[in-house]
């Protein structure tokens, strides 16, 4: 039975002793420069869709204009706000 609350307590101070490396490692993140933060938010501005399908999906066979990837575009572009 003692080894039991031996071992309790001792996993016990090992965790509580594991649980403070967290916050300095919190403050290595914080520490990237500014522009890097700003490309990031740059990149991620940028969406991309993707159409799973085949040629008549790509529009194949119609012209430029009346084909589907065309005409998405052409949606996306009515509904923008910039």
């Amino acid at each position: 039975m003692s080894e039991m609350l031996k071992f309790c307590y001792l996993s016990l101070i090992l965790m509580l002793l594991s649980c403070g490396a967290k916050e300095d490692k919190k403050n290595e993140i914080d520490q990237t420069p500014k522009e890097v933060k700003v490309q990031r938010e740059i990149k991620t501005a940028e969406k991309t869709i993707l159409f799973f399908g085949n040629s008549l999906t790509a529009g194949m066979g119609l012209e430029v204009e009346q084909a589907f990837p065309a005409l998405i575009q052409n949606k996306l572009d009515s509904l923008s706000v910039f």
